[in-house]
């Protein structure tokens, strides 16, 4: 997600998404973190990252794309 913040800085996440009727209809207040029981399972998360980062960039405050 693109945040800017009151001073106009702009910062990008990965944020968890929440879809309703494939609309963005809510996301995590925080970036997730990256945490896992073993490196396989902390593998595992940064490749779904990885693929979350092809997927449109949505804009923090309105969850709508940013373009």
């Amino acid at each position: 997600m693109k945040q800017t913040d009151e001073t106009g800085e702009v910062s990008y996440g990965l944020h968890e998404v929440f879809y309703s009727r494939r609309k963005a209809d809510g996301w995590t207040e925080q970036p997730v973190i990256v945490v896992g029981e073993s490196v396989e399972s902390v593998r595992w998360c940064l490749e779904k990252m990885a693929l979350a980062l092809e997927k449109p960039v949505l804009d923090y405050e309105t969850g709508k794309e940013v373009t």
